[in-house]
Order: structure tokens, then sequence, then C-alpha cells
């Protein structure tokens, strides 16, 4: 008995709220539109963690990550995720105590990658028209609506 009694000691000195409940890892879904653009997913410390096309991909939550998502034809587009506090580590307060918080804090699980979904639509930035390719430019305009610009592209 007093076995058991110290392993289920250990254990839950070892192993924090956050941890137990939500893991060190999190799933994160990239989409595009159009779906064969090419992502990579780069995490602040400059290591890539992906690339390839559209995924659900768990990354470790001790990081933050730039999403590139690109495709001949159509504008680059990045989306930062950053790391958001876990509510589960407060958990550590009522039964993990200093050791839960510390392995939380130590295996990132602690943090809540936001966003969880990305969904992008790439917007095209050379059109082929009837009269020849054309350069496509987007701003937002006063009101923030979305405006966009097309300038011929003239053979030399």
């Amino acid at each position: 008995m007093k076995k058991v009694l110290a392993i289920v000691s250990l254990v839950a000195l070892l192993s924090g709220c956050a941890t137990i409940v939500s893991g060190t890892k999190q799933k994160v879904k990239i989409s595009s539109e159009p779906n064969r653009a090419q992502i990579v997913i780069t995490a602040a410390s400059g290591q890539e963690f992906y690339k390839g096309g559209p995924t659900e991909i768990e990354l470790p939550r001790n990081n933050a990550y730039t999403v590139e998502i690109t495709m001949a034809g159509y504008q680059p587009q990045k989306v930062m995720i950053t790391k958001g506090f876990n509510a589960w580590f407060v958990g550590n307060l009522l039964c993990g105590g200093i050791p839960g918080g510390v392995v939380d804090l130590l295996t990132g699980a602690m943090w809540n990658l936001e966003p969880d979904t990305i969904n992008l639509t790439l917007k095209t930035a050379l059109l082929e028209t009837e009269t020849g390719p054309v350069l496509v430019f987007f701003a937002n305009d006063e009101n923030g609506e979305l405006r966009s610009m097309t300038v011929p592209m003239i053979k030399a």
C-alpha cells in the first residue's frame, strides 16, 4: 500500500494540470483556397516544422509560429500563431502546486496556440485576360473595404 501511495504522490508532484488535461502539443488546422497552396510553418526560433499542402498538424505549445502560404500567381500570405495562456494551468493552484506549475511551464502546456484554425483565400497577383496579362493590386479603402486595381502588362 505504501508503494502505491508513493507512486501516486510522485505522479501528482511531477505532473501539471495543463499537461494532464491539454497535453504538450495542440492540433492546428491550416487550409487554403485554392487548396494546392504551399504551406510552411516555422517556429519563432527559425526551426521549420512543416512544409507541404493544407494540413492538420500537432505543434508543440511552447513556441510561437509563422505560417506562410504561397502559390504561383497569388499574393503570399503570412499568419502568426501566438501563445495564449491555458486556463488549465490555474488548476495547479488547487492540486498540483509549484511542482505542477513548473512541469506545465517546462513542457509548454501552460500555453494555448491561437488561432488553431487558419483558412485563407489567396488573392490573385497576376491574371490572364483576353487582352493579355494584368497585375492586380489589393488595398483597403478608407472604410476598410478591400479594393483592387488592375494594371496591364506592356510588352516591350
